[in-house]
């Protein structure tokens, strides 16, 4: 009845491929994170989404999906104890399509912007992430989500 080790690291070794392959999110797959976030924050009506977070190893969504203005929005925050290199992702909501920025170990603030000017734009619903998984890194985040 035991499962042997072989089909065991076969069977995830294919349910990771189908995940980071995946045709809609194929910059971000779910693995040990919270799932894609299915409630809105209206960033104009609330103002700034603040939170924080800690991931090891991992990929973490925010709780929120953000309305605000038209393919704008800025991620910032400050990164503690980074023990390695990591991404931070803006992703477009109906498409999947994501601005990833690479944080490397010991980098502190990060701004990023995404506007109108940008070739793809992340629509009028977006939702950021940390990817943690390259290299297994971890790192505790206090950061805000804006419109401008």
């Amino acid at each position: 009845m035991g499962i042997s080790i072989k089909k065991l690291l076969l069977a995830t070794s294919l349910s990771l491929m189908m995940c980071i392959c995946g045709n809609r999110y194929n910059a971000y797959a779910i693995l040990k994170s919270q799932a894609i976030p299915t409630k809105s924050y209206d960033l104009i009506s609330k103002g700034d989404y603040k939170s924080s977070s800690y991931t090891n190893g991992y990929r973490l969504y925010t709780n929120y999906y953000f309305l605000g203005n038209q393919n704008r929005c800025h991620l910032y925050g400050t990164s503690y104890n980074a023990s390695a290199g990591y991404y931070l992702g803006i992703i477009n909501y109906d498409t999947g399509y994501t601005y990833l920025n690479y944080r490397g170990a010991g980098t502190t603030t990060y701004s990023i912007w995404v506007d109108s000017n940008n070739p793809k734009p992340i629509g009028s619903k977006y939702y950021c992430g940390f990817n943690m998984t390259a290299n297994s890194s971890s790192a505790s985040n206090a950061f805000g989500v804006g419109s401008f």
